[in-house]
């Protein structure tokens, strides 16, 4: 599989306290405050998994092995109900994937931002996968998550996977038309080790145009807050 992307515009790329997800950019979920983002919820269909009949999310088509359920691990308090799920204990097969799929439709030469809340509770080195791929099923963009990623510039900071993040990049839709999307969980058969039966976890998958899109909010800081709080008491004083 193909782990490179098309990188977002400068400045989505700015925001503090980032980290370097294996592909696009990774905010921590304990860090930003999840639900502040501003996407776009209608090119994608069902992106949030909320939709399930029989089991099945609706809008996404079931490949090998995966499944929608509550959702696990930490800082998920903004994710409903249901989360995809996987790779509940099965190999890669021999061609496709473990995980779902389904069409979108972009228009041409407008610059998209693909996004999804992220977790990973494998091995280092497998990858949670949110994919896009273009009518001849050739690579377009992903972002992708590891158990353990250093931070950008400082290798001594290790972004735990297992603690979530909101995943971003941007893409050109180029002549634009019918696109696959999909998750997955890719696994790496070279490394060693039991993984858990949920080894990835992702959810709010969206494409936003550029100009739409924001990033989450960072979470205030205590002492931010307690300004903030008394600017606000300040406030109503004087009224």
């Amino acid at each position: 599989m193909r782990r490179s992307s098309i990188l977002a515009p400068a400045a989505l790329l700015l925001a503090c306290g980032i980290a370097s997800a294996n592909v696009g950019t990774g905010l921590p979920l304990d860090q930003y405050q999840a639900g502040t983002e501003i996407t776009n919820n209608t090119i994608v269909t069902n992106g949030n998994f909320e939709s399930v009949t029989s089991g099945n999310p609706n809008g996404w088509t079931l490949n090998n092995s995966h499944q929608v359920g509550a959702p696990v691990g930490a800082n998920t308090g903004n994710n409903g109900a249901f989360s995809a799920q996987g790779n509940l204990g099965a190999a890669d097969p021999g061609t496709g994937f473990n995980g779902y799929s389904q069409t979108v439709t972009l228009a041409p030469s407008t610059t998209y931002v693909l996004s999804a809340y992220m977790w990973n509770f494998g091995q280092n080195f497998d990858l949670e996968v949110v994919e896009l791929r273009d009518s001849t099923d050739a690579f377009v963009t992903n972002i992708a998550l590891t158990a353990n990623d250093a931070a950008a510039q400082d290798p001594m900071l290790i972004l735990d996977g297992a603690r979530g993040v909101f995943g971003y990049t941007g893409f050109n839709s180029g002549a634009g038309g019918t696109f696959t999307l999909l998750t997955k969980f890719d696994l790496d058969e070279a490394v060693a080790g039991t993984r858990p039966n949920i080894a990835g976890q992702v959810d709010n998958i969206a494409i936003t145009p550029i100009s739409q899109f924001r990033p989450p909010n960072l979470i205030p800081e205590p002492a931010s807050l307690s300004m903030l709080l008394a600017a606000g008491a300040a406030l109503r004083r004087r009224r």
